[in-house]
């Protein structure tokens, strides 16, 4: 490899030392530096990601620390990477731009028309494909605690917010300044440490801050992305996305390398209903449907009732919740309405179906 001495085959904690600068691809945030004077050990998990160790010196030479980071050496293989070149040719800030654009494809969690919030926004790839899909009549909305310079792009609906999505300020500003909210995505990842265990449980940190964020900001119906690496709290996580949404997949776009452990949660259309699945409870019939069930509210949220008319008040089991309505199932012995007369109590207890 060009500017870096030939290391011995040991793949446990070999050092090459490069002298010269060498291309350096940075896991966290997809840029491309010339690194020079650093040591650069290659992690003990074959997975082809590179641990690169250099000295920071303040203007005097006086030693400050240690910079350690993960990513890949770019030789004359990985410098052709598919992603990467594109991305160069095509404008995008970072390779990262190709998975937003290969979930989208697979998912649609982005329309036209849209507002989307991306959480740690920084470079802004994400930011530059959101704003291809809304479209002129959308908007988008980056967050990260860097700057990140203003896009280029016809849409002028893209804006940013400097601030740290763990600080209710930077949330309320979002509500602020945004309002009801369509998708929230984040492709936040960790500073690597090294330690696969301790990278991912802290991916997954990451990853329930972003989906408390877009519980407090998406409008019912709303979309959720969220990048998290795969271990043993990857199941427990997906549980957390889908008990607020419809339902959550897991995808996995080509863009992603071979040697990367991410995978992206997609939570579908938010669910903020006041009633749950399995609930009892009467309601009063105030209008018909078009396939002929009655219409009841709770909270301005609408359930169908099958077999009842205007003005009925009638009990219910919620047999399924969706984002704007849910569905029930009229409980056959129940009644208008319930009278303090004891017996007609007790003759209604009796005349309930007796399970075998």
């Amino acid at each position: 490899m060009h500017g870096v001495d030939e290391p011995s085959r040991s793949l446990q904690w070999t050092v090459w030392t490069a002298w010269t600068p060498v291309q350096w691809y940075s896991e966290l945030n997809g840029s491309v530096d010339a690194i020079e004077n650093c040591e650069v050990r290659p992690r003990d998990d074959s997975s082809g990601i590179v641990r690169l160790v250099r000295p920071i010196s303040d203007r005097s030479g006086t030693h400050l620390g240690t910079l350690r980071s993960e990513g890949h050496l770019l030789d004359d293989v990985s410098r052709k990477d598919e992603y990467y070149n594109r991305a160069k040719q095509e404008g995008y800030r970072a390779r990262s731009a190709y998975k937003l654009q290969q979930i989208d494809d697979i998912a649609n969690v982005i329309s036209g028309g849209d507002t989307v919030v991306d959480l740690g926004a920084a470079p802004g790839g994400w930011l530059q494909v959101a704003a291809d899909r809304v479209g002129p009549s959308g908007r988008v909305v980056g967050v990260d605690k860097q700057r990140i310079d203003p896009l280029d792009h016809e849409n002028r609906n893209t804006s940013t917010i400097r601030g740290d999505i763990t600080d209710q300020r930077t949330i309320d500003r979002i509500t602020e300044e945004v309002g009801d909210v369509d998708v929230v995505i984040s492709d936040m990842a960790p500073n690597m440490t090294g330690e696969y265990d301790l990278d991912h449980a802290r991916s997954v940190h990451l990853a329930r801050q972003a989906l408390g964020v877009a519980i407090d900001v998406l409008a019912p119906g709303g979309e959720f992305v969220a990048k998290v690496f795969q271990g043993r709290d990857l199941d427990g996580f997906r549980a957390d996305v889908e008990d607020p949404f419809e339902y959550a997949r897991t995808i996995v776009p080509d863009a992603s390398r071979d040697s990367s452990s991410e995978v992206f949660l997609v939570g579908r259309r938010r669910i903020d209903a006041p009633v749950t699945e399995g609930e009892n409870l009467t309601v009063e019939v105030t209008a018909i449907g078009q396939e002929g069930d009655g219409i009841a509210t709770v909270e301005e949220y609408t359930l169908f009732v099958p077999d009842a008319e205007v003005g009925d008040s009638v009990t219910v089991v919620v047999d399924a919740v969706k984002p704007e309505y849910g569905f029930t199932s009229r409980l056959e012995w129940s009644t208008p309405c319930w009278t303090d007369n004891l017996s007609t109590r007790e003759s209604m207890v009796s005349d309930r179906p007796q399970h075998q």
